[in-house]
């Protein structure tokens, strides 16, 4: 799983390198835009090289299942500790505590996060997750276990349930986790109950955060137009 891991930071690091590099020369991305995320491509890069003398990453493949073992959900644990999502979540947590808030990382955090939630929501797609334990390891995990969680459901939305629905839309804990959390709404709209919709159709009205981001606002259009009947 550690191979993965670094496999994973080495090909991302490379992708990001070389794309920054044609979007400055192609696109006319502005230089200090364009430097960061060659900054952002080097470190992981070097992060994959040197992986076996980093000591503050510590969300590798291990430490997921871990994590996910820890909060009560051992059959999660065992299918995300085996799967290739290990080794995106490594990448996102170097990003997240090695290069902070430089400049550059803010889309790449995003970029992994959807990343992160696809592999998920495939996942979900091939295995057989307990829809207790997937809710409950985003009612009690962290930020970037929630979003797993919300992948999971996206792809199999047996494991959803109108109290998920309405946390990830009414008390994200990031900007992207919220916008999943739409999507999630609107996919499962008609399996919520008239309160539930009423209260992500509250939030789609009077939340300013999902007014200010384009892909949410575009959601949230979609989630006016389907109203709060649900037909």
């Amino acid at each position: 799983m550690l191979r993965g891991a670094v496999a994973t930071m080495f090909a991302l690091g490379g992708a990001v390198l070389v794309g920054s590099m044609l979007l400055l020369w192609l696109a006319g991305l502005d230089a200090p835009t364009a430097i960061g995320f060659g900054l952002i491509g080097t470190a992981l890069v070097l992060a994959a090289a040197f992986f076996d003398r980093l000591t503050g990453l510590k969300i590798g493949a291990t430490s997921l299942e871990v994590t996910i073992r820890e909060l009560g959900a051992p059959r999660a644990a065992q299918l995300l500790g085996r799967a290739d999502i290990s080794g995106m979540v490594s990448a996102y947590a170097f990003v997240r505590s090695e290069l902070g808030t430089s400049s550059g990382t803010g889309p790449l955090k995003v970029l992994l996060q959807d990343r992160i939630v696809a592999l998920a929501s495939a996942l979900a797609m091939q295995e057989k997750f307990r829809a207790a334990e997937v809710r409950k390891i985003f009612a009690d995990g962290s930020p970037i276990v929630r979003m797993i969680a919300l992948g999971l459901m996206r792809g199999d939305q047996s494991l959803a349930d109108g109290a998920t629905v309405v946390d990830a839309v009414t008390s994200s804990r990031t900007g992207n986790e919220q916008y999943q959390g739409l999507l999630l709404a609107e996919q499962t709209w008609r399996k919520l109950s008239a309160g539930e919709r009423d209260a992500v159709l509250h939030a789609v009205d009077e939340d300013p955060r999902i007014a200010a981001d384009s892909d949410r606002a575009i959601v949230a259009a979609r989630l006016r137009g389907l109203g709060a009947s649900g037909v």
